[in-house]
C-alpha cells in the first residue's frame, strides 16, 4: 500500500506495477487496481513508461538555491540580534520594529520565526525563564474526615459590587459539608476561626480531626495564622496548582449545586442573616437529602456515617427480586448497586488503569 507524499523505492513499485498488470490482464480495469494499492492512475502511468518501471528521482534531484536565501552570516547576525539582552525576552514580531526605529532591516518576522524554529530558540533564549512543571496534588480519602476540602465563593447581594463570602468545608470521601459559614469578608483570622469550629462540631457529633486540609492558593488559605493553627492540630496542607480548580473541584461542584438550584434567589441577598439562613437550609437538604450521584445515589450523611453500604445493599436486593419474578425484562446487567469506594483528587494513573481492568 502505497501512502500520498510517501517516497517508495524502485523494488517496491516494480512489485505494485506487477501485481497491477496481472490483475488488468485478467479483464480488472487499471483504475480498480489502482485503487486496491492505493495510487491513483496518474501515479501508475508514471511509474510505468514503455513498459519500464521509472524510479523515483526525487530523492536525487538537483534544486537550484533560492534566490531571496538568506547566507549564513546573514543568518548568525539575526540569531545574535535575538540573544542580545535587550532582545531576548521579546518575540520577532517586536524585535523587528525596534531595529527599524534604529535603521537596521536583517529580515522580516517570519525570517525570524524560522530561524529560531529551527534553532530550538523559539521559546527559551538568553535570559528567558524555562516554564515550571509543577506536580499536581494528589489525594486519596478512603475514609469519612480523612481530608478535608475547604474554599470561599462570593454571594451577590441587592447591592451593585457588593458580596458575601460563603466559606464551605467539605469531607472528601463522603462529600457531606461539615461547614458552612456566610461572612462579610474573608481573612486569615475568619479562616482560622472557621477551621476551629468545623472541626468543634464535627467532633461533637462523634468525628475525628481530618489530616489534611485541601484548599487552592488564596491569601487566608496560605496566611501564616491559619498554618499556626493547623500545625497545632497535627494538620498538613495542601494546596492546588496555580489557576487549576479542576484541584479543588469537589468543592467547586458544591457551589455550582447551591447556585444552580430552583430555590436560589438569583437578585442576591437582602441581607447577611438572610444569606446566612438560606445557606444553612441548603446545607441540610444537601447532607440529609440529596441523592448524590457522585456518590451512586445516597445522601452525603448516608456515606459519611457508613450507611451507604446498607442502603446500596437494600437497594440490590429488590432489584434481585424483580428480576426473579420477571427475568425476560432485563436484557443485560442489573443497576449498579455497589459503593463508590476509595475518592481520589488527580488519582494516579496507575492506578486508574487498574480499575479500568477491573471494571473490565
Amino acid at each position: 500500500m502505497s501512502g500520498r507524499g510517501k517516497l517508495t523505492n524502485l523494488i517496491q513499485r516494480k512489485e505494485i506495477v506487477t501485481d497491477i498488470n496481472i490483475a488488468h490482464d485478467n479483464g480488472a480495469s487499471v483504475y480498480k487496481c489502482c485503487g486496491v494499492v492505493g495510487i491513483n492512475t496518474s501515479t501508475y502511468f508514471r511509474w510505468h513508461k514503455d513498459g519500464q518501471v521509472i524510479d523515483d528521482k526525487r530523492p536525487t534531484a538537483q534544486r537550484p538555491t533560492p534566490k531571496n536565501k538568506l547566507s549564513a552570516d546573514e543568518e548568525k547576525a539575526i540569531l545574535n540580534v535575538c540573544c542580545q539582552e535587550e532582545y531576548a525576552d521579546l518575540p520577532p514580531t517586536q524585535i523587528v520594529p525596534l531595529l527599524l526605529d534604529k535603521e537596521i532591516w536583517l529580515g522580516s518576522e517570519s525570517t525570524y520565526y524560522r530561524l529560531l524554529r529551527r534553532n530550538k530558540m523559539l521559546i527559551h533564549r538568553g535570559s528567558s525563564a524555562k516554564a515550571v512543571t509543577r506536580t499536581p496534588p494528589r489525594l486519596k480519602a478512603t475514609e469519612s474526615n480523612e481530608i478535608w476540602c475547604w474554599d470561599v465563593s462570593l454571594l451577590k447581594t441587592h447591592v451593585l459590587g457588593q458580596f458575601f463570602y460563603l466559606h464551605l468545608f467539605l469531607d472528601l470521601y463522603s462529600r457531606k459539608i461539615i461547614l458552612a459559614e456566610v461572612l462579610l469578608n474573608e481573612s486569615a483570622e475568619n479562616a482560622t476561626m472557621l477551621t476551629k469550629l468545623a472541626i468543634t462540631r464535627e467532633k461533637a457529633l462523634g468525628g475525628k480531626i481530618p489530616s489534611i486540609l485541601h484548599s487552592d492558593n488564596g491569601g487566608p488559605m496560605r496566611s501564616a495564622t491559619l498554618y499556626a493553627t493547623l500545625q497545632d492540630l497535627g494538620i498538613f496542607r495542601s494546596f492546588n496548582r496555580p489557576h487549576t480548580s479542576n484541584d479543588n473541584a469537589f468543592a467547586e461542584s458544591v457551589f455550582k449545586t447551591l447556585k444552580y438550584c430552583p430555590q436560589y434567589p438569583v437578585k442576591g441577598f437582602g441581607t447577611l442573616q438572610d444569606a446566612q439562613e438560606w445557606v444553612l437550609k441548603f446545607t441540610r437538604w444537601y447532607n440529609n437529602q440529596h441523592l448524590h450521584s457522585g456518590l451512586n445515589f445516597v445522601t452525603p450523611n448516608q456515606r459519611h456515617n457508613g450507611n451507604d453500604k446498607a442502603q446500596l445493599a437494600q437497594r440490590k436486593k429488590v432489584i434481585e427480586t424483580a428480576k426473579a419474578k420477571h427475568p425476560e425484562r432485563w436484557s443485560g446487567k442489573t443497576r449498579n448497586c455497589e459503593p463508590i469506594g476509595d475518592v481520589y483528587i488527580n488519582k494516579p494513573a496507575d492506578e486508574a488503569n487498574d480499575s479500568q481492568n477491573k471494571a473490565a
